[in-house]
């Protein structure tokens, strides 16, 4: 079993990143990508998406996908995955991340949207304090995959800015021969990605209060030490 997970921080575009890999994937060698059965997954996601809150169901996984290949996206901890990554023969994780600043605006954006639609989906993240859990827990499961389990880091900016280099930079890892800017040319329309808010880099530069921003910075200077904003 080819095992490839997509690990993102919330409001990282970790959809797109999710997408572009898959896409990768269906275009090479590993042309023979399983889509993931509600059972598989324990949810009804569109995405192969498989939550913190529910136990990895490693065993069917691995009876769907067999000598095949799949791309898994989760917000979840490397934990988490143990028993599947065990399984895989091959077995290759990304980690997407963005500067917490960006992801506090853009969760707040989510959680008013949420409160307008009446659903929990992030729905306490109204204000910076808010954000703070949610955040928190994001850079924690970040560094879990990329200290445990030597996940490939990539950032909100080369993937939504730098499209053409991240896409080349992702396949090389993949070792697969792709027509890189073809496939990039499928997602000229960002708003057809589900998720998308406002692709918009370093946000908190305008939005966002001096005193926030140096409280987050501080609250996450190791993080920002390691990866950068």
């Amino acid at each position: 079993m080819k095992m490839i997970i997509s690990y993102g921080m919330p409001k990282s575009a970790s959809t797109f990143a999710w997408l572009v890999i898959k896409k990768i994937c269906l275009n090479s060698r590993l042309d023979d990508v399983v889509d993931l059965s509600t059972a598989a997954k324990g949810n009804d996601s569109v995405e192969d998406y498989i939550d913190g809150s529910v136990k990895v169901n490693a065993a069917q996984i691995t009876r769907e996908v067999g000598e095949r290949c799949c791309v898994i996206k989760t917000h979840s901890s490397a934990v988490h995955f143990r028993t599947l990554v065990g399984g895989s023969a091959f077995f290759l994780p990304f980690a997407q991340h963005r500067d917490p600043r960006d992801v506090a605006l853009s969760l707040m954006d989510h959680a008013r949207r949420s409160r307008e639609l009446g659903i929990a989906d992030y729905a306490d993240c109204l204000s910076i304090e808010g954000c703070l859990p949610v955040i928190d827990s994001s850079i924690e499961n970040f560094i879990e995959w990329v200290d445990q389990y030597s996940a490939i880091p990539i950032s909100y900016d080369y993937l939504c800015f730098n499209g053409l280099a991240c896409l080349s930079f992702i396949a090389s890892a993949l070792d697969c021969d792709v027509d890189c800017a073809a496939i990039l040319k499928g997602f000229e329309r960002k708003e057809s990605i589900a998720q998308f808010n406002k692709g918009i880099r370093h946000r908190w530069v305008d939005e966002m209060p001096q005193a926030q921003a140096r409280m987050l910075f501080r609250r996450y200077e190791e993080y920002y030490d390691r990866f950068g904003a």
